[in-house]
This record gives C-alpha cells, structure tokens and sequence, in this order.
C-alpha cells in the first residue's frame, strides 16, 4: 500500500485559515500608521551593545513620541541586564523612574 500525500478535507481548510490569517496580518502590518504618542517613553538601554545602531542615544524611539525619550542605562547586554547580578539595577532603575512619574503624577 503506498503512502499519500493528500490532505483531508480538513486539513485542507486548515491550511486555507491559515493562509487567510497570515495574508490579513501583512496586510494590516503593511497599512497601519504610527503616530507619537503625547507623553514620554522610558527606555531602559543596555549599555554594551554588541552591534552597530544608527541611534545610539534613543534607538529609534525618538518619533515615538512628542514629549521625549527618558533614557537609563543598565549594565549589561541585551540579554544579561535581565539576570544576575545586572536586574537588581535594572530593577532599581525601574524603581527610580515609577517614583519620578508617580511624583509628577503623569501616565505612562
């Protein structure tokens, strides 16, 4: 008895979902507009950055936003600011800049 290759009525549906979603999303992906939002973005930055960015202050978050870019840096690279011993700063930096906003009471 050889193998076949054909798909089931089901599976054949299923691929045809799939096919729907994945086109809907590039399509949404490909018209939506960002517009900067009225208030800062608080950009936590690693400070060693093992590769070449145009941005080096604000990474690209500047446009983002009408009011600016708060940036803090944080030992380490992109991964090991989030592990030991680097997050207890991240997490201090963290800290700082929830009691600066709560202070100035403005949303984020």
């Amino acid at each position: 008895m050889a193998w076949s290759a054909k798909k089931t009525d089901a599976e054949s549906g299923i691929t045809t979902q799939i096919k729907l979603i994945s086109e809907r999303n590039a399509a949404a992906l490909r018209n939506y507009k960002v517009s900067p939002i009225d208030n800062y973005i608080y950009l936590f930055k690693a400070k060693t950055r093992p590769y070449f960015v145009d941005d080096f202050k604000y990474l690209g978050w500047r446009k983002y936003t009408v009011k600016g870019v708060k940036v803090f840096e944080v030992t380490g690279d992109h991964d090991t600011m989030f592990k030991a011993p680097n997050v207890e700063e991240l997490a201090q930096v963290l800290q700082e800049a929830l009691n600066e906003v709560q202070s100035k009471k403005q949303v984020i």
